[in-house]
């Protein structure tokens, strides 16, 4: 058992059950080289050819068509009873994995509310940034996307999002903003959001991101957010997830150069949600709505 390559049975079944080793990249939340690379591991580690390579559709060998209908059926019973034993956990208790950014600045703040409404459930945050599936720990997680693949799990859109130039109250006053290109003469902050790059603001006003691409960078929403609140340069940020901090005062929002991203969060979730699940996923639409 020790010596059992776990990793590459799961690559195999994933290209095994999804017909390839793109959809079973998609599935997995891996790229296709990843998914090549343990396939490869695999065979070197076990001593046999399993799949052809080099053809254009995936064609399995006789070992790696007898290796992957046996793991497929044992990982299948692996999976079924982690989700019994998932089942068991108390019913009231419905654990969310999302962005850290997202969990401080847009989810923590609600939870009151919702404990007030349902005061017999209760709701778990762990912080995860993966995009396309549900860890095996939580029961629901939202991601920050425009499109996901759900893989093994039900995606529902939950809610849309600007991005927006926001800077501090001193340095709107310094700079004066008079259209885009205002902000080509402004310390511009960067962070890893692909959502809200200063590449895709520029493309929608015609600017060109070799003007742009200059400037600080920083590993999350959370900090450049804080970093333009201190003065250090204009950020591009979700409009939703700035919000506390637009309201306080401490940024604003230039919102005549604000860009629509489209659907920028979604829930995931397994099929059939648990009862205490369904009610929280209501809740979080609900509260989208109102948003």
């Amino acid at each position: 058992m020790r010596d059992l390559p776990l990793n590459g049975l799961r690559v195999l079944t994933a290209i095994y059950e999804a017909g390839g080793v793109r959809p079973a990249a998609r599935v997995m939340g891996l790229s296709p080289s990843v998914v090549h690379r343990h396939l490869r591991e695999l065979e070197m580690r076990i001593g046999a050819t399993l799949v052809e390579h080099g053809r254009s559709k995936v064609q399995f060998t006789a070992a790696g068509e007898r290796l992957a209908k046996a793991a497929s059926a044992s990982l299948g019973d692996l999976a079924a009873a982690v989700e019994a034993i998932r089942e068991d956990r108390r019913a009231n208790h419905v654990l969310i994995a999302t962005t850290e950014s997202f969990a401080g600045t847009w989810l923590l703040p609600r939870l009151a509310a919702f404990r007030d409404q349902h005061p017999r459930l209760l709701v778990s945050i762990r912080t995860d940034q993966r995009l396309s599936r549900v860890p095996a720990d939580a029961d629901m997680a939202i991601r920050l996307a425009t499109h996901v693949e759900p893989g093994t799990a039900t995606a529902e859109p939950l809610m849309d999002d600007v991005m927006v130039p926001v800077l501090s109250p001193a340095m709107v006053g310094w700079c004066g903003v008079d259209g885009p290109e205002t902000l080509l003469k402004v310390p511009r902050l960067h962070d890893r959001d692909a959502q809200t790059s200063w590449r895709r603001w520029g493309a929608a006003f015609g600017i060109d991101y070799a003007e742009l691409r200059e400037g600080a960078r920083m590993t999350s929403s959370a900090l450049v957010l804080a970093a333009a609140a201190e003065g250090l340069g204009v950020a591009l940020a979700r409009r939703r997830l700035a919000e506390p901090q637009l309201r306080s005062g401490r940024l604003v929002a230039l919102n005549a150069l604000a860009v629509p991203i489209g659907t920028a969060y979604w829930i995931l979730h397994r099929p059939h949600a648990r009862w205490a699940e369904q009610i929280v996923i209501d809740w979080l639409h609900g509260e989208a709505a109102v948003a």
